[in-house]
C-alpha cells in the first residue's frame, strides 16, 4: 500500500528537478500497465481490515487522475475487487476471535467512497460480504437482506454479486425455490475471469432443484456449470459437476445417457493430479 502513495511522490520529486509533466506520465504508466500492476501488487498484500482501510484511504487522497489509474484495475474486473474483499474477509474469519463489527466498519466506509467514485464492482463485493457477515456469523439476516435492499437501490435489481448474496441467505433458510428462482435469472449473464464464485452459485442451484425434486433442472444445471468451470480452467470443478450431472440424469430416470456420460467422467477423472498430492482430486474420490 506504501507503493501507492511512493509512486506519485517520485513522480512529484522528478517532475520539479526535471520539469515532467505528472499528468503525461501517469497517462504513460496507464499505456504500459504499470500503475494497475501497482495496485495489483497492493491488493494481494491486502491482508486485514486495517490494511483495506488504507488502501481505501491511500486511493481517495489521490488526484482525479491518479486515482483513475489506480481504479482501473480494481474496477474493470469484478475478481480483483471480489479477491481484495473476499481476502480481507476470509483472514478475519480465519482469526482465533473475529471482530466483525470494526470489519463491517470498514466495509461500510469502502462502500461510501466507492461509491463516490463509481467504483461499482468494489461497492457490489464490499455489500455482498457485509450481508455474509450479518447472516453468517451475526445471525441477523433481516439486516443482511436490508443491506442488500440497499444495494438494489444503488446497483439496481440485476447485479448478479449482490442477487447471489440474497440467493444464499435463501438458500440457508431452505427457501429453495426462491433461491433457484434468483440463480436462474443470474447465472446465465455472470461471467469472469477466475473468480470461483459462480461456481459455487451453480452447485447451490443444483442442491436446491434437487430439493425441489426436478431432477431435469438439476442436470441442466450441473452442464452448466461444468461449462463455466471449463472456461475457467477448473478442470476438477469441471469433472465434479459432470458426475454431478450424471447422477442427476440416472435419478431423472436417463439412464442410458447417464451411462454414456459416466464413463467419459471415469475416464478424465483418471486424468486428474494425484489424489495423495491434490485436495481437489482427492475430494472426487
Amino acid at each position: 500500500i506504501v507503493i501507492l502513495s511512493r509512486v506519485k511522490e517520485l513522480i512529484q520529486l522528478f517532475s520539479k528537478e526535471d520539469e515532467i509533466n505528472v499528468k503525461e506520465i501517469l497517462k504513460s504508466f496507464k499505456d504500459k500497465d504499470v500503475i494497475p500492476t501497482i495496485t495489483l501488487f497492493a491488493i494481494i498484500r491486502c491482508n486485514s481490515y486495517n490494511d483495506l482501510l488504507e488502501l481505501i484511504n491511500t486511493i481517495d487522497k489521490e488526484s482525479e487522475d491518479s486515482k483513475g489509474l489506480y481504479l482501473s484495475l480494481l474496477d474493470t474486473k469484478d475478481d480483483w475487487s471480489s479477491f481484495l474483499i473476499s481476502q480481507v474477509y476470509l483472514n478475519e474469519y480465519k482469526s482465533s476471535s473475529p471482530k466483525w463489527i470494526e470489519c463491517l466498519e470498514v466495509f461500510k466506509h469502502t462502500i461510501e467512497k466507492a461509491l463516490s467514485w463509481n467504483a461499482l464492482s468494489l461497492v457490489s463485493n464490499a455489500y455482498h460480504m457485509t450481508a455474509v457477515i450479518y447472516d453468517e456469523h451475526l445471525e441477523e439476516s433481516d439486516k443482511a437482506l436490508e443491506v442488500l435492499d440497499e444495494a438494489r437501490r444503488h446497483l439496481g435489481n440485476d447485479n448478479p454479486i449482490i442477487e447471489d448474496a440474497r440467493a444464499m441467505i435463501f438458500f440457508r433458510q431452505k427457501r429453495d425455490k426462491e433461491a433457484l428462482e434468483i440463480l436462474e435469472r443470474i447465472l446465465p449473464v455472470w461471467k469472469t475471469d477466475f473468480d470461483p464464485t459462480p461456481l459455487m452459485a451453480y452447485r447451490r442451484a443444483e442442491i436446491s432443484a434437487t430439493k425441489l425434486g426436478d431432477w431435469n433442472k438439476a442436470a441442466m444445471l450441473a452442464l452448466q456449470g461444468a461449462n463455466h468451470a471449463s472456461r475457467l480452467n477448473n478442470k476438477i470443478m469441471e469433472i465434479g459437476f459432470r458426475a454431478d450431472q450424471v447422477f442427476a440424469l440416472w435419478k431423472n430416470n436417463d439412464r442410458q445417457r447417464s451411462v454414456e456420460l459416466f464413463a467419459a467422467v471415469v475416464h478424465d477423472f483418471h486424468q486428474l493430479p494425484d489424489p495423495r498430492s491434490e485436495l481437489g482430486s482427492y475430494a472426487l474420490q
